[in-house]
């Protein structure tokens, strides 16, 4: 077996035009009947964890909308972990739901590694969005792209105002793959579901995140009725256990 396909992924989306606006402030929901124009993915970008090039894809490009949710269909068919911000409940689900719309059956099964949930699962950040988690571990900056400005463009502009929008929006697309990149290999030792090793096809004891076999025993890990000998990787700094028991006992009180 080879090393696992792991995408870090980024997806950008249009919002949807509604009728029926009355007032700038006004109560309750709009309804399904006033969608004139539905929300829709209109691009995104990703790269291969450990390849140099981060790759985009848009509804702009030849081929189209559909072509683009061909190639996110592909990519998730390929990836054994996806990783991303808030990527579990905001990129995959989009994306899911462009395959079923598309005509499009599910690709293979993938692992989610959700670096938001990461952070509040492990960490207490002031606000757990990527700009600001990213700034505060020192991993850079998101790119500067206008705001709502950069949408509006993209929907009405035309000739070389919507070049220039275009163009904005995949530089901002790959920062974002970029940054949520920096942002995992430092969280690396924190993020759990990965298992390297059985993928590398090693029988020596590795660590499950980045697969060094660098291990520095130390202490045991206590479970109801056995103990592993403990270990913290000298690679990134993940905690590990053995897999198999050093004592265990036949019963326990309950």
């Amino acid at each position: 077996m080879s090393a696992p396909k792991i995408a870090v992924l980024d997806i950008e989306r249009q919002s949807a035009i509604a009728d029926g606006i009355w007032q700038l402030k006004q109560s309750g929901w709009i309804n399904p009947g006033q969608i004139i124009e539905p929300a829709r993915t209109i691009c995104f970008a990703w790269k291969w964890l450990g390849e140099p090039d981060v790759q985009f894809s848009a509804e702009w490009h030849p081929g189209g909308h559909k072509k683009m949710v061909q190639k996110a269909w592909e990519v998730l068919d390929e990836a054994d972990y996806v990783v991303g911000w808030n990527s579990r409940g905001f990129d995959v689900k989009h994306l899911r739901t462009e395959f079923i719309t598309n005509g499009l059956t599910p690709p293979s099964p993938h692992k989610d590694l959700d670096l938001m949930l990461v952070a509040k699962r492990n960490f207490g950040f002031m606000s757990n969005r990527l700009s600001y988690v990213a700034q505060e571990l020192g991993a850079g900056a998101k790119l500067a792209n206008g705001g709502s400005d950069l949408w509006r463009t993209l929907r009405v502009g035309k000739g070389a105002e919507l070049k220039a929008a275009k163009e904005m929006m995949e530089a901002y697309n790959k920062q974002d793959v970029v940054l949520t990149e920096e942002v995992y290999q430092i969280m690396l030792p924190w993020v759990d579901g990965l298992n390297i090793p059985i993928y590398n096809g090693t029988e020596e004891p590795a660590c499950s995140n980045c697969g060094s076999e660098n291990l520095h025993y130390r202490g045991v890990q206590i479970a109801a009725t056995r103990s592993y000998r403990r270990f913290q990787c000298q690679g990134c700094g993940k905690w590990g256990r053995e897999v198999k028991c050093e004592s265990a006992v036949s019963s326990v009180a309950v």
